[in-house]
């Protein structure tokens, strides 16, 4: 597939979309992004190095006493070109198929390819506790890229573009899980209540003092503290 099919699916793909309306441009748009996927698994498994971005975790609790929202993040990875040991197509990770699979120094790292024909019902949830990373990249953008591709530099133009697309980019890249994230995402959660904690206990001591001090100006005030009269000594 890699050379002739692939060819053959982009003249398909660009002769529809001149061709044809509606409905049957829609099928082929979702007939481009399935085999812009197989080529994407191909061209994984001869992969040398794979740029992943930044992963930051993001945590906000709005507080009630203080009506403001409290925030805070915690970067569970830099972003990095990696090298992977080897590359497996369509294997499964932690008893999920995911699109393509590698290893980096002992841990397994999955890919996948999210497009717009279908759905990624994959989510961190589904590796938790795990010694594993997940990233997902998204194939959208594929369809302007290779829209833009002259004929002139259609062959090799195709998987040269794709293979920038997937290993080189990091803005079409996100994580999904990284290696027992829960555990420090747990911390940091617990270090923002404790946060939230302290400066709830402030305000309601505060309130506290406000409301014993307008208490007790409010008796004097009231006049229920008297001056002796002095036939009281009598």
């Amino acid at each position: 597939m890699i050379a002739r099919k692939g060819e053959i699916n982009q003249w398909h793909f660009a002769h529809a979309l001149r061709g044809f309306e509606g409905n049957k441009v829609e099928q082929c748009e979702y007939s481009f992004y399935l085999s812009v996927a197989l080529m994407a698994k191909q061209l994984f498994q001869k992969c040398d190095s794979i740029r992943l971005p930044d992963y930051i975790h993001a945590h906000s609790v709005y507080s009630r006493y203080s009506h403001q929202v409290y925030k805070r993040s915690i970067k569970l990875t830099k972003g990095r070109r990696i090298s992977p040991e080897y590359w497996l197509a369509d294997h499964r990770l932690n008893g999920i198929t995911v699109d393509a699979v590698c290893q980096i120094a002992g841990v397994k790292l999955g890919i996948i390819l999210k497009r717009p024909d279908k759905k990624v019902l994959i989510n961190a949830a589904n590796f938790e506790g795990k010694r594993v990373g997940v990233v997902q990249v998204d194939l959208l953008e594929t369809l302007r890229i290779f829209r833009n591709i002259t004929l002139s530099r259609k062959v090799g133009g195709f998987q040269q573009a794709l293979r920038h697309f997937l290993f080189d980019r990091i803005d079409n890249k996100q994580w999904i899980y990284y290696p027992r994230q829960e555990i420090r995402i747990v911390v940091m959660q617990q270090e923002l209540s404790a946060q939230i904690d302290k400066d709830e206990a402030k305000i309601k001591a505060n309130k506290a003092k406000t409301q014993i001090k307008m208490h007790t100006e409010s008796v004097f005030d009231g006049g229920t503290l008297t001056e002796a009269h002095p036939s009281d000594s009598i």
